[in-house]
């Protein structure tokens, strides 16, 4: 059985639903951790059997070097910050304490179009326990529309949204990197150096220890280097310049639009990738209850008066990253 993981936080079940949906119809038998922010979360993993939470009260009772008020630097506000300082040591405790042997670490807003099995099996069968999906985006040379290394590169060579990992000191070290330092945006370090959230660590690992870079354009097509891909949807699904599309980031998606507009993504785009998406994502709203979704985008600065329920701060009228609760409209 494989062990998949990810974060979630009530804004996002309907994302980690469509996630799940998609790992139901490629990726069994699997058990998919859950690093849970908030009662819904948890509660929404509780009603699935092949879901387990892992509730941040937990983790943070085991691990109070992890409060906000405990860890280095400025404190860490965002809520993306702190779920991307936590989810490593979460992942450590599977791969330790839980004696995992792999561990395939994803974010909930993605989803599955077909079995992954060959590229994890070759990762297992490999001498590096620690695997990254580079961004492979476009060069100035390549004259496509939208982004470029020149002009992106400083997220990182790797995107943190697809890691494996079986090696433990590997992961250990990446654990202890983002709790030194971890935060959304460029914040540099004290030493004058600038990382992107997790990202950078990914780099600085594979610098100094084995790892695999995965080149199979089917897992690393993602917003950001669509405008070097050449797509196709046939009798067996879509294809990646002629190989099948495993996995497909919605970095950036909300219904207004399809991806970050830099991503410089076309109609064929959303024909192929986003419309079946689209259709998943508001079914699995309507079920969760998300009749008004929230829309603003991940880690961004929440105005508004606080949740009655839990304090925490929501878009009037819109739902509350903690407990679910919609809050009130100005």
């Amino acid at each position: 059985m494989r062990h998949y993981f990810t974060s979630c936080d009530a804004r996002y079940l309907p994302r980690l639903q469509v996630l799940h949906e998609s790992m139901r119809r490629h990726c069994e038998p699997f058990t998919l951790h859950v690093l849970a922010l908030g009662e819904l979360a948890a509660a929404w993993c509780a009603s699935r059997h092949d879901v387990k939470a892992i509730p941040v009260d937990h983790l943070l009772d085991r691990f109070p070097e992890l409060a906000i008020d405990r860890m280095p630097g400025p404190p860490r506000y965002r809520v993306d910050e702190q779920l991307c300082t936590w989810r490593w040591w979460a992942a450590l405790e599977l791969l330790t304490t839980y004696g995992r042997d792999s561990l395939t670490c994803i974010d909930a807003d993605a989803m599955f179009w077909s079995s992954p099995e060959a590229m994890l099996a070759e990762l297992d069968a490999g001498a590096a326990g620690f695997g990254v999906m580079p961004h492979a985006m476009a060069t100035a040379a390549d004259g496509a529309p939208g982004i470029t290394v020149e002009d992106h590169g400083h997220f990182g060579l790797y995107n943190g949204g697809f890691v494996y990992l079986r090696d433990v000191p590997q992961a250990a070290l990446l654990a202890r990197y983002v709790w030194e330092w971890c935060y959304a945006g460029w914040r540099k370090h004290p030493d004058g150096r600038s990382t992107y959230g997790d990202q950078g660590y990914l780099e600085l690992i594979l610098e100094r220890h084995p790892g695999a870079v995965i080149s199979d354009p089917g897992f690393i097509t993602a917003p950001w280097n669509l405008n070097v891909h050449e797509l196709e949807l046939d009798g067996a699904g879509v294809r990646v310049d002629g190989r099948p599309l495993v996995w497909f980031h919605y970095l950036g998606y909300t219904h207004e639009q399809r991806a970050y507009v830099s991503y410089a993504t076309t109609k064929e785009h959303d024909r192929i990738l986003y419309e079946p998406y689209r259709r998943r994502l508001r079914a699995a709203e309507l079920e969760l209850g998300f009749v008004n979704p929230p829309v603003f985008a991940p880690g961004e600065k929440i105005p508004g008066p606080p949740c009655r329920a839990c304090g925490e701060r929501p878009r009037p009228g819109k739902m509350c990253g903690q407990c679910g609760r919609r809050a009130a409209r100005a």
